[in-house]
C-alpha cells in the first residue's frame, strides 16, 4: 500500500555524497515532499522506471557517468519531467549543453536552500499549467 500523501510533490534526488542527500532529503521532507534517494544514475533510473516522479534533482559530476547521461536518459522516457541540475564543476559549454538537453534548473554548488525551494516552486507551477 502506498503510503504517500495524495497531494505530496514526488522528487527524485541524485546524490552521491551521502550527507548531501540525507541534508536535502530532509529538507524536502520537511516541506512535504516524498522524496526518493538514488546514489547512482542507475539506481536513480531504476526509481525513475518504477515510482511516480514530479521533478529530478541531480548532480552533475558523479562517479561512473555524469547528470547529462542521466539527464537525457530521463528526458528521452519522459520529455516533459522537470530536472534540475546541480554542480560545483559548470562551465558554459557544460551549461550549454544540458539546456540543450532539456534542463529546466541549474544550481551551482554551493547554494542556499531558498534557492533550490524556488526552483522547485517555479517547475511545479509551470507542469500543472500544461
Amino acid at each position: 500500500m502506498n503510503n504517500e500523501p495524495a497531494s505530496a510533490v514526488r522528487i527524485l534526488v541524485v546524490e552521491d555524497l551521502p550527507d548531501i542527500m540525507e541534508l536535502f532529503g530532509a529538507l524536502l521532507e520537511m516541506d512535504g515532499a516524498v522524496v526518493h534517494k538514488a546514489s547512482s544514475y542507475n539506481e536513480a533510473l531504476e526509481i525513475a522506471d518504477n515510482n511516480e516522479i514530479d521533478i529530478v534533482l541531480t548532480d552533475y559530476k558523479m562517479p561512473g557517468m555524469h547528470g547529462l547521461y542521466l539527464l537525457d536518459m530521463i528526458k528521452h522516457k519522459n520529455p516533459n519531467m522537470p530536472v534540475i541540475l546541480m554542480s560545483a564543476y559548470l562551465d558554459n559549454d557544460v551549461a550549454v549543453k544540458a539546456r540543450r538537453l532539456g534542463v529546466d534548473y541549474i544550481l551551482e554548488k554551493p547554494f542556499e536552500y531558498e534557492e533550490l525551494f524556488k526552483a522547485i516552486r517555479k517547475l511545479l507551477r509551470k507542469k500543472w499549467r500544461e
